[in-house]
């Protein structure tokens, strides 16, 4: 039943080919990334084990490779922890499935299928040999173990240093670039290089990529040195923590991509609604994505032809030096909203016809909203809608400044997991005095977190709306200062 599967998958595929391949290579090239839902381990493991279970999931990554070189894919891009998952609460936990992966020389090229034995680094060696094997740029995510003394600059206690890693082989299996993460997102398993990695790779196919993984997209750096540098195509591995209906990883996607005028790939985990959220994105517009609203693992390949953009030397933006909140449980969004009359958060209803213009505040942040309910939205059930005002520590970020219009559980909570909405507004303008010092994310989703096209709404400075005639089942539209 498996191959048949397989084969029927491959059938569609193949079918599809050339309305995928019909690109100009001057002009665009070709790009896979994969919602991957990993295999892992229940417990603590040994470094067969490890092995083992890593093995595993780069089957499943083999087979994701095959489907999408078979539409002419030229790189693919899997997520953040998808050889062995996220669950380590030590940095001895995570040892056994780390390897020592040398440093790159672009002097002299390294090639792991090619220059070490599968018993001294088995999953460099076999993930080297993938890209080989069907000659594609790959790029994944694993640990990274390096070993240092007490002469060593900030070396633990433990004698190595740890890193959450995102590396990248050319279609000949040589080591383009490793890059180990910045930020890590409440990740006692791993350290945090200092200076920050700026790193980046260039490919056959004349495109440069700098790196990311996951909480980093949050950061100034390595991100805005990055687009200093005039890159403009950025591979992102990620195992983002979604809090619906306010931050979710395909939205803090595509408006990255649209504020910073970029090429992303996107690559996510595949757990549940939780951990879900891959696309790719060109300046914002979206070429494809993906979000799996259920509570069901679920892997999924996406695949697009992506235009080449020109360099860009002078960024739009300046992200503001950022740290993390120290001594907080990861994953808990801190929006503290109570009740209708308190100055954070005024609700309205979505009653068919309703319209209003409503204020909200927190601190020194002022928020102003309008909007128009279509008479075509369901009279059965009213569902209520909440205008929130916030500045304070979101996700272990400090000092982030919010308005949003966002659908509310109750009366009470507007600040609950919410993912459906069938509300249909014809209208919405959300405005917010977010200093332009700060980073913005301009966000806005529909019924099961489903992204907005970017040409169904505007953004300006300090302002977000809908264009004429929206009419769509609005879940969220935020401004995001951080």
């Amino acid at each position: 039943m498996r191959e048949w599967s397989m084969d029927v998958r491959l059938f569609f595929l193949l079918f599809l080919l050339p309305f995928v391949k019909g690109n100009d290579s001057d002009q665009s090239y070709i790009a896979a990334v994969v919602e991957h839902a990993p295999i892992m381990a229940s417990g603590l493991v040994d470094r067969t084990q490890a092995i083992s279970i890593m093995q595993q999931n780069l089957d499943l990554y083999e087979q994701h490779m095959i489907e999408a070189k078979a539409l002419g894919a030229q790189i693919i891009v899997f997520p953040e922890d998808g050889l062995y998952g996220p669950r380590f609460s030590t940095r001895d936990s995570i040892l056994p499935y780390l390897e020592q992966i040398p440093n790159v020389d672009s002097a002299i090229p390294f090639n792991p299928c090619l220059n070490i034995s599968e018993e001294d680094l088995p999953i460099l060696h076999r993930a080297s040999c993938l890209a080989r094997q069907y000659s594609i740029v790959l790029v994944l995510d694993m640990g990274d173990v390096q070993p240092c003394t007490n002469t060593t600059l900030n070396c633990p206690s433990d004698g190595r240093f740890q890193y959450n890693t995102q590396v990248a082989f050319d279609e000949q299996g040589i080591l383009l670039a490793k890059y180990h993460k910045s930020h890590p997102f409440g990740e006692a398993q791993f350290d945090a290089p200092n200076p920050a990695d700026l790193v980046w790779f260039d490919t056959s196919f004349n495109v440069r990529f700098g790196m990311l993984i996951c909480f980093d997209i949050m950061f100034p750096d390595p991100q805005t040195s990055l687009y200093e540098l005039g890159i403009r195509d950025v591979v992102f591995s990620s195992w983002w923590v979604n809090i619906p209906p306010l931050i979710t990883a395909t939205q803090v996607q595509q408006s990255n991509s649209r504020t910073s005028k970029i090429n992303l790939l996107a690559s996510n985990a595949g757990t549940n609604w939780f951990n879900s959220g891959s696309g790719i994105y060109t300046e914002g517009t979206i070429l494809q994505t993906f979000y799996n609203p259920t509570a069901t693992p679920q892997s999924k390949l996406l695949i697009s032809n992506v235009p080449k953009l020109p360099k860009l030397f002078q960024p739009e933006f300046k992200l503001k030096v950022q740290e993390v909140v120290e001594n907080h449980v990861p994953g808990l969004l801190e929006l503290k909203v109570r009740q209708t009359m308190n100055p954070n958060v005024t609700t309205f209803l979505g009653t068919p016809g309703n319209s209003g213009e409503i204020s909200a505040s927190y601190g020194s942040t002022r928020c102003h909203a309008s909007y128009r309910i279509s008479n075509s939205s369901p009279s059965d059930s009213i569902e209520i809608f909440g205008l929130i005002a916030y500045e304070g520590n979101v996700m272990l970020l400090p000092g982030v400044r919010t308005c949003a219009i966002v659908k509310c559980d109750s009366i009470d909570t507007c600040s609950q997991y919410a993912m459906s909405s069938q509300t249909i507004f014809e209208q919405f303008d959300l405005r917010g005095n977010i200093p332009e010092t700060d980073h913005r994310l301009f966000m806005v989703a529909l019924d099961q977190c489903e992204l907005m096209p970017p040409e169904k709404y505007q953004i300006s400075v300090d302002e977000i709306k809908s264009v004429p005639h929206f009419d769509g089942p609005l879940l969220n539209a935020a401004i995001f200062g951080i």
